[in-house]
């Protein structure tokens, strides 16, 4: 078979710019559950530490913790800096993340909390990996317990 130069130049060079621009695409579903735990900063503000454990889709088993400032101040608790989290995998990859949050009271140290999540990289299988997401989380400071249910994406 006889293919003229241009045409095999050209195939390859298309061939090669839609491999370099694919992207795989995992949903990540699932829940967790877990504790939190409230330490007073001040009068005002407390450090939040939450450790949650759980079956996300594409991941399997995982643990995400991560910690924030809130401060309590008003009636409805604001995050005082955007905060870091992470969520390791069953083997002991990572997946780093930042989040935007807001909480809704629910009444007596009870809270409905909304967050965006931005993908900011890992290591192992989840090395250059980006994505985002959003969760939604029940908090009980009286009893130091956490649900949240997860929907996002990683792209590779």
């Amino acid at each position: 078979m006889n293919i003229p130069k241009y045409r095999f130049v050209l195939g390859t060079l298309a061939l090669l710019t839609v491999t370099a621009f694919a992207a795989v695409v995992f949903q990540v579903r699932g829940n967790l559950a877990g504790t939190v735990s409230f330490t007073p900063i001040n009068p005002t503000q407390a450090r939040l530490a939450v450790n949650l454990g759980g079956q996300l889709s594409h991941l399997g088993k995982t643990r995400t913790v991560f910690e924030t400032v809130a401060d309590f101040s008003g009636p409805v608790p604001v995050a005082v800096s955007s905060n870091v989290g992470v969520i390791t995998a069953a083997n002991g990859d990572r997946i780093l993340f930042t989040q935007r949050w807001k909480a809704a009271p629910l009444g007596g140290n009870r809270y409905d909390v909304t967050a965006i999540v931005q993908v900011a990289g890992g290591t192992g299988r989840f090395m250059g990996v980006t994505g985002n997401g959003t969760y939604r989380a029940k908090l009980d400071l009286n009893t130091g317990t956490a649900i949240a249910e997860i929907d996002g994406g990683l792209i590779r």
